[in-house]
């Protein structure tokens, strides 16, 4: 199924963020310009549809993780440092919950100490994500 411009302006940011992450791709550079001004992001001319496309998700996903985590802050970025404080089971709740939202770079510093000298690969890292969530209690 594919929304057209009117109905993409009027979806709720979690549903906008399921479809156009499936089908976005499938969307003229003029709806996603339109998507984009919607939500308040800037783009340029010559800004490519995938260019596009990411900069919508991204804000979604800023926007999402920073509401729960950091309410009263206005940051630019997705700040996920406080997950850092949360027990091993509110992480995995964290996780769980707002895991779409997150890319590489932000599950590496939830599971890696900033002070470790060796970065895992990404096979590595799936890895650990996975026998972390094994060993959680409420998979138990």
């Amino acid at each position: 199924m594919k929304f057209t411009i009117g109905e993409l302006l009027n979806l709720d940011d979690e549903i906008l963020y399921d479809y156009l992450s499936e089908k976005g791709k499938f969307h003229t550079k003029s709806d996603l310009r339109e998507v984009a001004e919607s939500r308040g992001i800037r783009w340029r001319s010559n800004d490519t549809n995938d260019y596009i496309l990411n900069s919508i998700l991204n804000k979604i996903a800023t926007t999402k993780i920073n509401n729960f985590l950091n309410p009263n802050d206005n940051f630019n970025y997705k700040n996920v440092h406080k997950v850092k404080e949360f027990s091993s089971e509110e992480k995995v709740r964290f996780v769980n919950k707002f895991g779409k939202y997150l890319d590489e770079s932000d599950l590496k510093m939830l599971i890696y100490d900033e002070t470790e000298s060796s970065i895992p690969t990404y096979k590595e890292l799936l890895t650990d994500v996975y026998l972390n969530l094994i060993k959680s209690p409420s998979n138990a």
